[in-house]
């Protein structure tokens, strides 16, 4: 073929293969909503959120149980590549700080859901069934976070429930069922602590799952409910 022939030839064909180029990209779009970029590649953005909350939720279990767990254990926790963690999370701090936000998110929630229109019993036995889950798997976790996470937020994490627990609490005392013998602050923090050390408890093995409701609020009923003084006799 001669060299005319041949720019000829080239000429003829570039503006087929554009246009078939064009009509897969075309077909095969997929939109900027739907994928998001790891690694190079592209993937849809159902699996990267699934992947990252894969990820966070390996993390709290695994520091849970070790709160020195390295990156690479939560990855095969989580069933992914050490390096997937790092295309989410730049540092093992910045992974601690995102699952810690998640944590303090969920528990307020659970404590902000509380109908303080209801009886205050019922509404402590809601937030004992509840939320002793979330404590029970956050205790081993916040060992850890406190390395990684600024000290006020750790501090933030104890003193916002604590804020919360107090309306309920007020509610119980102005009705006369909750005892006024001890400060609203103490009580608030006796509760919040009490479910922290049942948490503890369940992870060590040493309070059944099956039991944390009726001993958790058998618990707080000795803890709030009014008691009577206590009157000595006279000894014969």
């Amino acid at each position: 073929m001669s060299e005319m022939s041949r720019l000829i030839f080239r000429s003829r064909c570039r503006p087929r293969r554009c246009r078939r180029i064009a009509e897969v990209s075309s077909t095969h779009r997929i939109s900027q909503t739907s994928v998001y970029k790891l690694g190079g590649m592209r993937m849809p953005r159902s699996d990267s959120t699934r992947n990252k909350n894969a990820i966070m939720d390996a993390t709290l279990a695994c520091l849970n149980e070790k709160p020195r767990a390295t990156v690479a254990e939560i990855a095969i926790a989580a069933g992914v590549a050490r390096g997937t963690v790092y295309e989410y999370f730049a540092t093992r701090e910045e992974l601690i700080g995102a699952v810690f936000e998640r944590t303090i998110s969920r528990t307020e929630a659970q404590l902000a859901a509380l109908d303080l229109a209801r009886a205050p019993w019922e509404c402590l036995e809601d937030l004992v069934r509840s939320s002793w889950r979330i404590f029970a798997q956050s205790t081993g976790f916040l060992e850890a976070a406190q390395y990684e996470v600024p000290a006020e937020r750790v501090r933030d994490f104890h003193d916002r429930p604590l804020l919360l627990l107090q309306p309920l609490l007020v509610s119980g005392r102005s009705e006369g069922v909750f005892r006024t013998d001890l400060t609203v602050g103490l009580q608030a923090a006796c509760l919040y602590a009490i479910l922290h050390v049942a948490g503890s408890e369940i992870r060590a093995g040493r309070l059944a799952e099956n039991d944390a409701s009726r001993v958790l609020r058998d618990t707080l009923h000795a803890l709030l409910a009014p008691v009577e003084p206590l009157r000595l006799g006279r000894r014969s």
